[in-house]
Parts: structure tokens; sequence; C-alpha cells
């Protein structure tokens, strides 16, 4: 929940770095240490750990998995193996988030955005163009059952059918271009 800092490894796992005032070096070796994986997730497969909307995911090349951030439960499966065929494109994800119709998105570094159907471990669209490129956060609106992404090229909305409105200096009003982060107020 609040005030917890996870860390995804690249040995396999994902680890509560704040569980453990000692430092991260112990807690990462007590938790290849302590017997079965209590997260749920598989051993030696590299992850990568977001929170995203109340939800903490791990992204493994043998799948996706996810919780309530404040449970004690381990983790468990939302999509089955991600990379037998090639399903994410790129390894350096920033930011994942639900939409409305249940589909996981994930956002890359420097790949735009995979869209990925959790049931079957399909990739249902990559988009990737000028503007969705870089992305630095994925944000769903319910409100409005659209999905909102923080570039480095500017806010782009996308709304039905991943129509694309993009916010920038010149067309929204923003600051500056590049957009760490959007966060919605209800």
């Amino acid at each position: 929940g609040a005030n917890r800092l996870w860390a995804g490894l690249f040995g396999g796992g994902i680890v509560d770095v704040s569980a453990n005032p000692q430092g991260s070096e112990r807690a990462v070796n007590e938790t290849r240490s302590a017997g079965p994986d209590v997260t749920g997730l598989p051993r030696a497969a590299p992850a990568t750990v977001v929170v995203s909307e109340g939800e903490l995911w791990a992204l493994t090349r043998e799948g996706a998995f996810a919780r309530d951030v404040r449970s004690p439960r381990p983790l468990e499966p939302m999509a089955g193996a991600l990379v037998g065929d090639r399903v994410l494109t790129s390894g350096h994800i920033t930011t994942l988030a639900r939409d409305g119709s249940g589909r996981l998105w994930v956002g890359y570094f420097d790949r735009g955005i995979d869209l990925i159907a959790p049931e079957t471990s399909e990739r249902l669209s990559h988009i990737e163009d000028d503007r969705v490129r870089e992305i630095n956060h994925l944000a769903f609106d319910r409100n409005e059952d659209r999905m909102l992404a923080a570039t480095s090229r500017g806010l782009v909305v996308f709304g039905n059918g991943l129509k694309q409105t993009v916010m920038t200096r010149e067309q929204g009003g923003l600051i500056n271009d590049s957009v760490a982060h959007v966060s919605l107020a209800e």
C-alpha cells in the first residue's frame, strides 16, 4: 500500500524494499532464501513491477501477474507467456493500466504502447508514432471511458476506436510538451 517501495529483480521476482530498513541487499537475499516464492511469481524470470490504480503488477516473460496492492496474498496470473510469440514489443516498460474493457495497456520508454488481452495473452494492437513513442505514464479515465498517455511529446488521449487527441504546449496550453504523469481527480 502506501509508503511501500517495490523493486523488480533481474534474477527473478519482486521485493518490498521498504519492508527491511537494513537495506535492499539483505531483503533480496532473504526473499531468495525464504523457500517457495510467496509472491506467486516464477523463479528466475526477470520482473518489471508497477503499481497502477490500486493494483500491484509484475510483468515477466512467463506472464503478467497482479493483485490488490494492499493484499498480503500472492500475485495471480493475469496473462500467460508474454514473450513466446513476441507479445511484448520491448522490455523497457514504464507503465501499465487496464481499461474499461479489461485490456492491459503496456507503455514503453521507447516503443509506444501495446494493448494486450490478458485472457488470451494476445497483443491486440501496437501503437507507435512520432507522438506516441516515449510513454511516461498511463491512466484510465473511467468517467469518460478513455486512456490518457503522458508522453515526452504531450498528453495523448485515446477515445473510442483508439482515436487520438493530443494536448501539447501549442494546442492545449501545457507548460511543456514533456508530460511525466497524469492523475484524475473525482
